[in-house]
């Protein structure tokens, strides 16, 4: 039950006890009257405060029911509210995850937070365009200006830069959600140029969303970007709450039972992906044991092409094997330096706990190590 029922729930109960209480006072008043008492209409009195008890009691019974039969909130909207808390203070934060990253609804939903608070004139979803190989800079930064709200021809970062100074005169605070900025892209280099410059002033907020492409443009190459000035959080670990919210919101939760949900989660590492596999394999056989999923799930397309990359590349294959074998792959910093640590890492093969990296779960040990132990 989240907060809003449980303050209806209180404030019924508190109706209910009043009720009660103004009978009784009602009763011993009409006892206290002796003869005066045939002057009073008590019994229709009586009868309306019973009536009003008895409808207070059904609508306590119907909310009741009603919040048994609600899906809470995602457990992750804690995440959300402290992230907001934050940024709100701060010019620019970026939010960062792994595979398969942060998706679409979670996304709305931020931007629908962000047009709470700046007003929905002032909030701008950004992405780069998805192809970029045969994309002129008139047409990339013209893309951007559009997506800015800004309607005047647009054919170079410089006049981009120009026109967002111009807009950024009023008095409102301008925000912008982008996605998709990755490093390697010359053109993604200048529009972080572009906003670090603008972020000079106090009426621009910027909050960045991506993965291993956004981490590396912060830390990479952060002398050259807005980068070195934002804040930096990652998208939280499934935890068992999560696991049942998944399966209310999937209308599933009848497949498992609760003293069940943390072999689930460990099967599948907190994988998304592969606690979603693990929900279709009780759905299609409810008596296959959950210690047998692992495996079904190192068959499963994500995790076999996750590894079957690093196949051309002998050396790379073989780090990884020596790796495998390892149940501590290494120290867990800010930012992993290593290039194929840091691919691996932001495939969500590896996770990060007690200051350590470590492979997620069985199934995915055991994909690489059948798919890269023969080269």
């Amino acid at each position: 039950m989240n907060l809003k029922n449980k303050t209806i729930s209180l404030e019924i109960k508190v109706a209910i006890t009043g009720i009660i209480v103004g009978i009784v006072s009602i009763l011993i008043t009409l006892k206290s009257m002796g003869d005066s008492l045939s002057q009073i209409p008590w019994h229709i009195v009586l009868r309306i405060s019973v009536g009003m008890l008895i409808l207070a009691i059904l609508l306590y019974l119907w909310q009741s029911w009603q919040s048994r039969h609600q899906i809470d909130l995602p457990p992750y909207q804690n995440f959300l509210d402290k992230l907001f808390e934050d940024f709100y203070h701060h010019e620019a934060l970026i939010l960062l995850a792994q595979t398969p990253g942060i998706t679409s609804f979670v996304l709305d939903e931020i931007e629908t937070r962000l047009k709470d608070r700046f007003g929905a004139e002032n909030t701008y979803r950004l992405t780069s365009p998805v192809d970029k190989s045969e994309i002129t800079d008139q047409t990339y930064f013209s893309f951007l200006a559009k997506q800015c709200g800004l309607s005047q021809p647009i054919h170079n970062a410089g006049e981009l830069e120009m026109a967002l100074w111009e807009k950024l005169q009023g008095d409102n605070v301008i925000c912008l959600l982008i996605s998709r900025l990755e490093k390697g892209d010359q053109r993604a280099d200048e529009l972080a140029k572009i906003l670090r410059n603008i972020l000079e002033t106090n009426q621009l907020r910027v909050l960045l969303c991506g993965g291993q492409k956004l981490a590396e443009l912060k830390f990479a190459n952060a002398k050259s970007s807005l980068l070195n000035i934002a804040g930096v959080k990652e998208w939280p670990e499934l935890a068992l709450n999560d696991v049942w919210y998944l399966l209310n919101q999937q209308g599933t939760s009848q497949l498992f039972q609760k003293k069940e949900l943390p072999a689930l989660l460990a099967v599948s590492g907190g994988h998304p992906t592969l606690l979603q596999y693990c929900f279709e394999y009780r759905a299609k056989n409810p008596n296959l044991p959950i210690n047998e999923y692992p495996q079904r799930l190192k068959q499963e397309p994500e995790l076999v092409a996750a590894f079957t990359r690093f196949q051309q590349n002998p050396k790379l294959a073989q780090q990884l094997c020596k790796w495998l074998a390892q149940p501590e792959v290494a120290p867990a910093p800010p930012y992993i330096f290593d290039d194929l640590l840091r691919e691996v890492y932001w495939l969500n093969l590896l996770v990060k706990r007690d200051n350590c990296l470590v492979w997620r779960c069985d199934a995915v040990c055991e994909a690489g190590q059948e798919i890269l132990g023969n080269i």
